[in-house]
């Protein structure tokens, strides 16, 4: 009698659970991050598609879609998403981190550093390598 009515609980759960609208965009964001722990990036890319949907303003989803973009070479969507990120954040480090190493990439160190150094007053943490290449480069 005690499982069924622990099942029936737990079906009770699940369908509040699904009408109320099931995850939110800081799940998705959470579920994206672990599946990126493990490697999971087509898994993880889905995640951050719905945070975005289901909240398109949650810069931090757009930071990690980005970082998948830029992963598989797809350099102009992820330039488009940390950009977007910035713009809904203009206070998010990581969106100014991501995006100065992506210009790194495009050889285009002046905007890389002007981006790193925007990410260290923000007190982005990890930033004294990027800052040292751009002292070597300046």
């Amino acid at each position: 009698m005690y499982l069924k009515g622990l099942f029936f609980v737990k079906v009770l759960l699940l369908i509040l659970f699904v009408s109320c609208g099931g995850m939110s965009a800081d799940d998705y964001l959470h579920e994206g991050q672990r599946s990126m722990r493990k490697q999971r990036t087509d898994e993880a890319f889905k995640y951050f598609e719905k945070a975005i949907e289901k909240d398109p303003s949650f810069s931090q989803a757009y930071v990690e879609r980005a970082r998948i973009f830029f992963v598989r070479g797809n350099i102009d969507e992820a330039l488009e998403d940390f950009t977007k990120a910035i713009e809904l954040d203009p206070e998010n480090s990581d969106a100014y981190y991501g995006r100065g190493r992506l210009f790194q990439f495009r050889n285009n160190m002046p905007a890389a550093c002007e981006d790193w150094v925007k990410a260290r007053d923000l007190n982005h943490h990890n930033i004294e390598e990027a800052l040292h290449m751009c002292r070597a480069y300046l």
